[in-house]
């Protein structure tokens, strides 16, 4: 005691210092709120957790919805033409069977899913070149097709391509080296020799391509002439759209009639079954077996015109091609006696061979010369009924799947031109006609061979034309939406469906869902109340010009 009494500062030390038994308090409160924090922040993880699993269950319906709708294009693709000459005429509007179909939730529901199917089409009178449903691939101009004319008969793949906007020779050369078979540069061309060079480099494909994306890399292709403008793939190039292309793709005017996207005047996918109406395969007019296809077509046609065709594979055309006066004169192919011992000689490549020609059996032994005379005379094409039969039961191809044929009813102008033969008075004749359609029964341009039965074409001139035509198609383009009444994600695809052999098949599909919605939802389908369609006017497209 004396001793701190001794030591006045020690004291008055010990009684300054602070008392640390709070701190303990502190400490637990502080870890208290740390755990807090922490549930906190495990909490609001798990409710984002959960809103994006809904979020992402809500995509995956979208998708579920483009699905749907890819659906319905594989069961048009599947059908054969009579089904859907069938289903259309009970169906007549497009709008009605591919716009807002519901697929998810009631009419009444509040959350519905639906999926819209919409497609090119150059030939819309509207600024957006859209339809409702998918395209027929068969009203482009197929490169297979081009690639063939041109080693048939060498130039003509060249017209043909210089057919379309903005192409010149030097591309049309450079486009045929490269989806040629061979490693010769065409005059004005380029081959692997040119591209080789290139940083980086790379070789021609020398064969036709899988898709049309590929031409990127043919010399002088640039995106502007391929795809055009349309930078979200809504058929419609809006001024922010225009704003973004370089000075010299907007030199480039690709908004005039007649003037479009090469995407959407080419293909490598188009080709039909080689069917008819029902689905059964077509009697094949230069198969081997004489008297096979004598039984065949007399069951279809008739004696005269089974005795006409074995006939003509045995004797040929005789030399007066058209004559009216040989063929006035000549005997009725009734009367002649078949000898199935006779080989074949000569095939038939045009069924419109067999309509106003004759054909000459030489003297044999005692017997004269004889000339017979096709059932179906060439002056006015005769019957019309009579020309239909024989495209709606023969066929000159073997092939299961015909490939490149051009769709007569449904090919833009740039493509009907394309075609070997066509002129500038037949594509005039052709276009009137198919302008006056409202006034013709479509059952009657089923075939290919419907401007001569309108007389809009000559005999002559249809029989050039016609081995490259068709009415046909089994496989379709089509952009398909997947989207919901109420907000929500969507979902959007372009795919072509190949129909032309067993189950349908997608064979490109094209997910367009980075291009976002550009779609107004009065366009699509939608079923919203006033005010939801007041909120969705504020799209950046504009709902009259798509309409």
């Amino acid at each position: 005691m004396k001793k701190l009494l001794s030591n006045p500062s020690r004291i008055e030390t010990r009684s300054q210092s602070p008392d640390r038994q709070g701190m303990i308090l502190v400490i637990v409160m502080m870890v208290i709120v740390l755990i807090s924090l922490a549930g906190y922040g495990f909490l609001n993880a798990l409710m984002t957790e959960n809103k994006a699993v809904y979020m992402r269950g809500d995509e995956l319906q979208a998708e579920n919805l483009v699905q749907s709708g890819v659906a319905v294009v594989q069961a048009l693709a599947a059908q054969t033409d009579q089904q859907r000459q069938e289903f259309f005429e009970e169906e007549t509007a497009a709008e009605e069977i591919y716009k807002g179909v519901l697929v998810y939730g009631e009419s009444d529901s509040f959350f519905r899913g639906r999926f819209t199917i919409l497609s090119v089409n150059p030939q819309a009178t509207t600024p957006a070149k859209f339809q409702y449903g998918p395209s027929n691939e068969s009203a482009k101009l197929n490169l297979h097709a081009v690639a063939q004319w041109e080693a048939d008969e060498p130039g003509s793949g060249v017209n043909a391509l210089l057919q379309l906007p903005h192409m010149t020779e030097p591309i049309a050369n450079a486009l045929l080296d490269w989806i040629d078979t061979d490693s010769e540069a065409r005059s004005q061309g380029a081959e692997s020799e040119y591209y080789g060079a290139l940083s980086p480099a790379y070789s021609a494909r020398n064969g036709v391509p899988l898709a049309l994306d590929e031409l990127l890399l043919v010399r002088d292709v640039n995106r502007s002439i391929l795809y055009g403008k349309d930078l979200n793939y809504d058929f419609y190039t809006d001024p922010n759209e225009l704003s973004l292309q370089t000075d010299e793709e907007s030199s480039e005017s690709l908004e005039d009639d007649n003037t479009f996207p090469w995407t959407w005047l080419l293909t490598v996918h188009s080709a039909e079954r080689n069917e008819n109406a029902t689905g059964e395969p077509l009697i094949n007019v230069n198969q081997a077996d004489l008297q096979q296809l004598h039984a065949a077509v007399t069951e279809s046609l008739g004696a005269a015109w089974a005795n006409y065709i074995v006939a003509y594979r045995q004797y040929g055309q005789a030399a007066e091609k058209r004559d009216p006066a040989a063929f006035s004169s000549a005997q009725p192919v009734d009367s002649l006696t078949m000898d199935y011992s006779k080989p074949v000689q000569f095939p038939i490549n045009n069924l419109l061979a067999l309509v106003g020609t004759t054909i000459k059996k030489p003297a044999i032994g005692e017997e004269d010369e004889v000339i017979y005379a096709s059932p179906l005379s060439g002056s006015g094409s005769g019957p019309d009924d009579e020309l239909t039969k024989l495209f709606t039961n023969l066929t000159v191809d073997s092939e299961p799947v015909l490939i490149g044929k051009v769709n007569l009813n449904l090919a833009p102008a740039p493509v009907l031109k394309a075609v070997p033969g066509m002129d500038d008075p037949t594509l005039e004749a052709i276009q009137s006609a198919r302008e006056n359609q409202s006034s013709t029964d479509p059952a009657s341009r089923q075939h290919a061979i419907w401007p001569l039965l309108e007389e809009a074409v000559t005999l002559e001139k249809m029989e050039e034309l016609i081995p490259y035509l068709t009415c046909g198609g089994n496989v379709y383009q089509a952009q398909v939406v997947g989207f919901y009444d109420q907000t929500g994600p969507s979902m959007r695809a372009e795919v072509i469906i190949d129909g032309t052999q067993g189950s349908p098949r997608v064979v490109k599909w094209t997910d367009l869902r980075m291009q976002g919605q550009p779609f107004p939802p009065e366009l699509l389908g939608a079923q919203l109340d006033e005010s939801e369609f007041e909120s969705a006017g504020s799209s950046s497209t504009s709902s009259s010009a798509l309409d």
